[in-house]
């Protein structure tokens, strides 16, 4: 033992630096665990290959799925549009349809005021005294008369069934259009 310290106090003694020791030994340490990182090869990534408009091309997994997912995303929002689209038509048949059945009323209106001017001047005629008068006049205007009445009221017949129509398609596409908005 006695040789053992001896040996001890022949060795000179060396300054301490243990942080300075161990931050090395941690730098080492770190260095050589990056190394081993970098030494591992990451495993590789499986190819596929996909064949689109006669190409093939080789591509990763994760490309692959990256662009699966692309792909249903543009699918659904294709699909919403191509609805927007149909409804989008529908209204602007709506539109044209009511255009001119509102155009059809228009002229049927005109029609029908024309033949109350007419009935009015019929109105205006002393009938009695016309049928004491000249008996043949009064058969032909009250004749006359008679049919531009029954003519009218087909006219108006025709007009308000028009225009329930019309009204009827409104009332369906402003239901449709409230189903769409709900959906």
């Amino acid at each position: 033992m006695a040789q053992y310290l001896e040996a001890e106090d022949a060795q000179p003694e060396e300054p301490e630096e243990p942080e300075a020791e161990d931050d090395e030994g941690d730098e080492a340490e770190a260095e050589s665990e990056e190394g081993e990182s970098d030494e591992k090869p990451e495993p590789e990534e499986e190819v596929l290959e996909l064949s689109w408009n006669g190409e093939t091309k080789a591509l990763k997994k994760s490309e692959v799925v990256e662009l699966a997912q692309k792909g249903f995303d543009y699918t659904q929002k294709t699909q919403l549009l191509a609805e927007e689209r149909k409804a989008l038509e529908a209204r602007a048949q709506l539109i044209q349809h009511q255009a001119f059945v509102n155009s059809h009323l228009s002229d049927k209106m005109v029609a029908i005021k024309s033949m109350d001017s007419q009935i009015e001047q019929y109105k205006a005629v002393n009938w009695q005294e016309l049928a004491q008068t000249d008996p043949m006049q009064y058969l032909t205007l009250n004749q006359t008369f008679q049919q531009l009445k029954e003519s009218r009221n087909e006219l108006v017949g025709d007009y308000q069934n028009a225009a329930a129509q019309l009204q009827q398609a409104q009332q369906a596409q402003n239901a449709e259009h409230l189903s769409h908005e709900y959906d």
